[in-house]
């Protein structure tokens, strides 16, 4: 197994790593030396890092991290009297006599965000789906935290939350120390699962689906991005976390990656002619509890 941490030439601040990366190598007898001489993988994440490493140069200017704090700020601030207001909303609508036995649930990014990139490197709670197979396990983790399912400031809160199935859906969307539901670890399951009208559960809304790279726009922290090459409609391969955009450049978090820019992602899968990517950004949803 490896792990490795890196940065982004230009983005300093930005961490990024690969982890628990199964290889094998062959070591050579050089003038006395044992030496590696060849790294072997079925990991396409540690394939491509290999060929940038050795071929990609990036020369860009260290964005000013004053104005991009300051715009987080803003945006933060903008949301807090936005949720200020849906809450005097909510308490309006439940004096009306509207049932209090499921609640409506914002979809807070930030949490979410904070989930990914704790959890990518950290060990989870969660349990962790065999074979590499593990990324949409991992995206619904980080969906689930953003509907309030992780508690930032007690792991204990957030044991017994995923112990008692809090902010999931019974039977339907739904992980675990020992397992989970197929719309919660499956790639197309679960992009079927949370765009689908229903009173409960996750509320997410597709763009750009099985339409190339090229044409998605407006792609925001927070939404989940699904990836595929050339082949079969609705038939995708892998899911991922936006939780940064900076200098016109997005970062995604993956179960084994802590920070990864879109356009490596795409060049590892096939290019802006061959690759096919789509977004779910989500919003309020309600809950039994």
């Amino acid at each position: 197994m490896r792990n490795i941490d890196y940065h982004y030439k230009g983005f300093s601040d930005i961490d990024s790593g690969l982890y628990d990366t199964q290889y094998q190598f062959t070591l050579k007898k050089m003038n006395g030396n044992w030496k590696i001489d060849n790294i072997n993988t079925t990991n396409e994440n540690y394939n491509y890092f290999k060929s940038e490493v050795s071929d990609f140069k990036v020369t860009r200017a260290a964005y000013s991290m004053k104005n991009y704090r300051d715009k987080v700020t803003d945006i933060c601030n903008q949301l807090v009297e936005e949720s200020k207001t849906q809450n005097k909303e909510l308490k309006n609508l439940n004096s009306s006599g509207i049932s209090t036995l499921s609640v409506s649930k914002g979809y807070s990014w930030a949490n979410g965000i904070a989930y990914a990139k704790r959890f990518a490197k950290a060990k989870r709670f969660f349990y962790i789906v065999p074979n590499q197979n593990d990324c949409t396990n991992f995206i619904s983790q980080c969906v689930w935290a953003a509907y309030g399912g992780y508690n930032k400031s007690s792991d204990a809160k957030t044991k017994k939350n995923i112990s008692s199935k809090f902010r999931m859906v019974k039977g339907v969307w739904y992980g675990g120390t020992g397992g989970g539901s197929s719309a919660w670890e499956s790639v197309n399951p679960f992009y079927t699962y949370v765009n689908k009208a229903k009173t409960y559960g996750p509320k997410g809304k597709g763009y750009n689906n099985n339409k190339l790279v090229k044409s998605l726009t407006n792609i925001q922290v927070g939404d989940v991005l699904q990836s595929r090459e050339d082949g079969k409609k609705n038939v995708y391969k892998h899911s991922t976390y936006v939780t940064q955009i900076k200098d016109r450049q997005t970062f995604v978090t993956q179960h084994n990656l802590k920070s990864r820019a879109v356009t490596d992602w795409i060049r590892a899968n096939g290019g802006v002619n061959h690759c096919y990517i789509r977004g779910i950004r989500f919003s309020n949803a309600k809950f039994v509890k």
